[in-house]
């Protein structure tokens, strides 16, 4: 079971709760919060408006999106492999056919953009894709919560 607490989350965190065997997504508003979940042991903590900060338009393809998020350049295909993997787990959601075939490139709209973003960062703590499953409801809660507004933001500037 996931558990996501709050209305606006800015911060994320996800933790494994040891009692009951499950991880633990939080949302955080404010900085003091923040400061007391770092002193807990094995918590990660991504900050919504870096995470928000890859999604430039509404639509990307898998390229663009793999060299938004990629920081070196020899990191562009193993963002797009992870991508790749992680849009066959039904992990993230394309726009259309996830299997777009040959000479097709997926689109992902702006929930897959952001979702993506949050599994990179948080693929860098090794988790396995397994225990992003678990954790996959409380991103879905933050897409209905806090997309909403990306998308508004974007809408007003374009």
């Amino acid at each position: 079971m996931i558990t996501m607490e709050g209305k606006v989350p800015w911060w994320i965190t996800v933790s494994y709760d040891q009692a009951s065997g499950d991880y633990i997504c939080k949302s955080l508003k404010t900085e003091i919060e923040v400061q007391q979940r770092l002193e807990e042991p094995s918590v990660i903590i991504l900050n919504m408006k870096n995470i928000a900060a890859h999604a430039t338009t509404p639509f990307m393809s898998l390229r663009e999106l793999s060299q938004r998020l990629a920081s070196r350049p020899d990191e562009v295909d193993l963002v797009a492999r992870r991508i790749r993997h992680w849009t066959n787990e039904k992990l993230i959601e394309t726009v259309g056919d996830r299997h777009s075939g040959k000479g097709r490139h997926r689109q992902y709209s702006l929930a897959g953009i952001v979702t993506a973003a949050l599994l990179w960062e948080l693929s860098k703590y090794n988790l396995p894709v397994g225990v992003l499953e678990k954790i996959l409801p409380a991103i879905e809660w933050i897409d209905d919560h806090y997309f909403e507004e990306m998308e508004l933001a974007l809408a007003c500037e374009g």
